[in-house]
């Protein structure tokens, strides 16, 4: 008598199910993407410093901790865009995913996921370059 009503709770089911998996692959391109671009960037960044660093005696008329703290700010600078920079090449790489988000109304979640990522990248770079920051002042001081 009541067949229909279980033919329509068949249909929920189905598309949560197909939601979950809608979800899940989205994380995981978003998750593929920041896990190569965040490596990628943090890498050259980190290396570009450490060339600086090795320069810091190259400037006869400052100090060489003098020097190293300007390379340190232009890094911290260069780090503060990081968020922007990444978050648009995310969306630029990734836009059928964005398009997506925005149409089943979690493009709010997916945006704090990337935030998250970067952020957490963001505060690595931060601590290695402190690290590279204290070693080239040390070296200096050794010298």
């Amino acid at each position: 008598m009541f067949e229909f009503l279980r033919k329509k709770r068949n249909k929920p089911p189905a598309a949560y199910q197909i939601g979950q998996k809608a979800g899940a692959a989205m994380a995981e391109a978003v998750e593929t993407y920041l896990n190569h671009r965040l490596a990628e960037v943090s890498e050259k960044m980190l290396a570009l410093l450490q060339q600086r660093f090795t320069t810091i005696h190259d400037e006869p008329e400052h100090a060489p901790e003098l020097v190293a703290k300007v390379e340190y700010q232009i890094f911290m600078g260069h780090l503060e865009t990081l968020p922007a920079r990444i978050h648009q090449e995310a969306h630029d790489a990734l836009g059928k995913w964005f398009d997506i988000a925005r149409k089943s109304g979690v493009l709010d979640e997916l945006n704090r996921l990337i935030e998250t990522r970067i952020n957490e990248a963001r505060m690595k770079l931060m601590g290695e370059s402190l690290a590279m920051f204290a070693e080239a002042c040390a070296l200096e001081k050794k010298a």
